[in-house]
């Protein structure tokens, strides 16, 4: 037996693509885009404080308390505002943190660095949701139509059980790929209803919504990839979208910053915080020049 298979053997919760439906999907891409949007920015000096400790709280709920209070260990916390308000509504002067081993309500930048995700605090959980659902429905669909493409993707009426089994039956062998007469009386007497399927997308058009939604997440965080340049777009167009797109990742490093600021100094540690390598790659590559010269050079050609 292969290592693969001796692997999924004894991990149940891994289930074959066949059997995944709708919610599978959505946890896979919920998963999937949080891993994606951890890895946005690079920290360096944190040391005892593993970076993704840092960014979980901050992107899933729009901010991160920073203390030494638990056993003289600095350590990340999720947490949120306590007490009343300053004289703005969204400036406190305690911060309630909690994990599972430590909770306590602390005064900030005393007891306790809060970071923000951004300057509104806001967590990108919503956007995770709305374009997990998205990617779900997607997929489901896209398993659909690869397995009712091995028919004529008729709906069936049964009316015993006997039918139910023998339908499931030729069901589970188109999904696995066999497809062959069916020896059954009771096979013989399920009527099949003709459905319209004009309007269902093919398997190509599928794979393409997919790759846009999934650049559109990108695009909804900052950043930049192919699927945000065209080639008919005039130079001061593609400048302005770039600029849009900066603006939330940007917005985002620079309160990170900002924090690491407040924690070197309350605890003399030696934390920063920049894009990672491949963000800066896309921000600053020598690719996105070339597309906004060579977008200004067809607007003027035109």
């Amino acid at each position: 037996m292969e290592f693969l298979d001796r692997y999924l053997s004894v991990n149940n919760n891994i289930k074959p693509t066949s059997d995944y439906g709708f919610v599978d999907w959505y946890k896979y891409w919920k998963n999937y885009l949080l891993e994606r949007s951890v890895k946005l920015f690079e920290w360096r000096g944190t040391y005892e404080v593993p970076p993704h400790e840092i960014e979980i709280p901050l992107l899933l709920g729009g901010c991160a308390g920073i203390t030494d209070k638990y056993k003289g260990k600095l350590s990340a916390y999720q947490g949120w505002y306590a007490g009343g308000p300053t004289q703005y509504y969204d400036v406190y002067e305690n911060m309630s943190i909690h994990s599972p081993v430590y909770s306590a309500i602390l005064k900030i930048d005393r007891d306790v660095v809060l970071i923000r995700n951004n300057a509104l605090m806001n967590s990108i959980m919503p956007l995770i949701h709305m374009f997990a659902v998205k990617l779900a429905h997607i997929d489901t669909s896209f398993i659909t139509a690869l397995i009712n493409g091995r028919d004529n993707g008729d709906i069936p009426v049964v009316t015993t059980n006997a039918q139910i089994k023998e339908y499931e039956k030729y069901r589970n062998n188109l999904c696995l790929g066999i497809k062959g007469a069916m020896y059954s009386p009771a096979f013989s007497t399920i009527k099949f209803n003709t459905v319209n399927n004009q309007t269902t997308l093919n398997i190509m058009e599928l794979q393409e919504v997919e790759e846009n939604v999934l650049n559109a997440y990108y695009a909804a965080i900052g950043v930049k990839t192919a699927w945000n340049k065209k080639g008919n777009m005039i130079n001061e167009e593609v400048e302005a979208n770039n600029s849009m797109l900066l603006l939330n990742i940007h917005d985002m490093l620079e309160q990170r910053q900002k924090g690491c600021e407040k924690v070197n100094e309350l605890y003399g540690t030696n934390w920063s915080v920049d894009l990672s390598p491949e963000i800066k790659m896309i921000e600053e590559g020598k690719a996105d020049d070339d597309d906004t010269e060579n977008a200004g050079k067809d607007s003027k050609a035109e």
